[in-house]
């Protein structure tokens, strides 16, 4: 079932998007994420707001930058006015038409002669008018809307409002179905031929401080939108891999200490510990890089194999369209067990660094991990690694500071990109 979203200026929706949005004249430092929900999308509240919000004025200046201002806004006004006139005319033509042919059942007959009365209510109202009429009325217009909520159940039949004295509000209200070959009014049977035209006729109606939002919450919820990530993970103070990461250290507790004297299981936990910082260095580095165009620049720059490349001109177009391919393999491929490599990398390209005081233990960790997985248990004298549940438990400890360290500089990271944007 399709999924509606809209954009609204001062509560009022002035465009709809169906399982999918644009940003529109938004930009990213307008994005906010308002969620009172914290579990998952399925439990998300009606009341949650994740989208964009800017105010009136700054959409304004925005939309007359690209070029929508009032002056160009009255010229369109005015010559789709004529097209809506003649569209409407055309509709009473053929409406008389086939009257005068006859043949009808008197009940068609007593409708056509009704539509052609409101059709011609319709053009005597907006005949005569300037785009200042209409962004006079606009906010009388609305309220009456709100009020009265003139929802006609068939969109292709003729209905004139009758709320109003003001004949062009109620021109605004009326359902007058038009049939051109391409859209020739929009909201408020505005004459436009594009929504921008109309929103920068009604912004001129509203306060500067008027919102403009746009609500995709119901499309994440649906599915057809990804949440605002980075958003998210400042509100949490975690990213979503260090949760991940901290679910795998819960469910390696857990299991440790099922059997704490079993010490087969004591070493396969405190190896895995270590791969699910191995996962977690891993998937934080890919994602930095491959989503952030400085950053993965830098990697390109620092990542000493890339210095070996040595690029044809020919082949450069060729060599940048299949970089992310060659990144991620590149990056597959490292081992992030290992601090020296992960640290230099992390240092190199995301300018992190690892908290020094834990460095030693975790080269001594690995080391451990090194003889449990290819050792078969064994230090390099042959002697058996002894793993009992306190290395497990202190383990566990270590690697959650080191990485809650490393993952703090990372939302320090994301916190700086949104407040420069």
């Amino acid at each position: 079932m399709p999924t509606w979203v809209a954009l609204e200026i001062d509560g009022f929706a002035v465009r709809d998007y169906v399982t999918h949005h644009d940003t529109w004249y938004f930009h990213e430092h307008d994005r906010v994420r308002e969620v009172l929900s914290v579990d998952t999308k399925d439990e998300m509240s009606p009341d949650d707001f994740i989208g964009y919000r800017a105010s009136a004025a700054t959409i304004r200046r925005r939309m007359t930058l690209a070029g929508y201002d009032l002056q160009a806004c009255d010229a369109h006004f005015r010559e789709y006015l004529d097209k809506v006139i003649s569209e409407a005319q055309d509709i009473i033509g053929f409406r008389v038409d086939s009257l005068q042919n006859g043949g009808h059942p008197e009940e068609a007959n007593a409708q056509m002669i009704l539509d052609i009365e409101m059709y011609q209510k319709f053009i005597d109202a907006i005949k005569d008018t300037v785009l200042e009429d209409w962004i006079a009325l606009f906010p009388q217009a609305v309220k009456l809307q709100r009020e009265t909520m003139p929802l006609w159940d068939n969109w292709r039949e003729v209905k004139w409002f009758e709320g109003s004295n003001v004949p062009l509000v109620c021109a605004m209200l009326s359902n007058i179905p038009l049939y051109p070959e391409y859209p020739v009014t929009y909201s408020l049977n505005f004459p436009a031929d594009h929504p921008d035209y109309f929103i920068t006729a009604y912004l001129a109606s509203c306060p500067d401080d008027a919102v403009c939002e746009l609500n995709i919450a119901e499309l994440i919820r649906a599915g057809y939108e990804a949440d605002f990530t980075d958003l998210e993970e400042i509100q949490q103070g975690t990213t979503i891999p260090f949760r991940n990461f901290c679910q795998s250290l819960d469910d390696l507790a857990g299991l440790s200490s099922l059997k704490p004297d079993d010490q087969v299981l004591q070493r396969m936990c405190f190896s895995s510990i270590i791969t699910a910082m191995e996962a977690y260095l891993s998937d934080i580095m890919k994602r930095e890089v491959l989503q952030n165009e400085p950053i993965k620049r830098r990697f390109v720059e620092k990542y000493s194999k890339f210095e070996k490349e040595k690029l044809p001109v020919p082949q450069l177009y060729q060599f940048l369209d299949g970089l992310d391919t060659l990144i991620s393999k590149e990056l597959n491929e490292t081992s992030f067990h290992n601090i020296e490599t992960a640290r230099k990398m992390y240092r190199d390209v995301l300018l992190i660094e690892f908290p020094n005081a834990f460095v030693p233990a975790l080269h001594r960790a690995v080391a451990k991990r090194h003889d449990i997985v290819h050792r078969n248990g064994k230090t390099p004298g042959g002697q058996p690694v002894q793993i009992i549940s306190h290395d497990v438990t202190e383990l566990l400890k270590l690697v959650s500071q080191s990485m809650s360290d490393i993952d703090r500089q990372v939302l320090d990271g994301l916190t700086e990109d949104n407040e420069t944007l």
